[in-house]
């Protein structure tokens, strides 16, 4: 099997420091919001430590937060 299957590379991964994760899951996360409150930045803390800074999984989930909830108000309305 060896012969058929290409080894590859192993990949170190940047992680990002807490103050970096978190401005680029805000940023993505909250875009249309002229404020966010302090519920919504405890909730994306836990997001962010959850992920241990990975950046693509942050940009990912907070695109996918951004798309499924109306942030604008401070409140979750899912859109439908």
């Amino acid at each position: 099997m060896k012969n058929h299957v290409k080894e590859f590379a192993k990949v170190d991964i940047a992680l990002l420091e807490e103050e970096q994760a978190s401005e680029l899951f805000m940023f993505h996360a909250f875009k249309h919001a002229n404020s966010v409150t302090n519920d919504f930045k405890n909730i994306s803390m836990e997001i962010i430590k959850a992920h241990e800074g990975l950046p693509l999984n942050l940009e990912i989930l907070a695109y996918y937060l951004c798309d499924i909830c109306d942030w604008k108000y401070g409140k979750m309305h899912y859109m439908n």
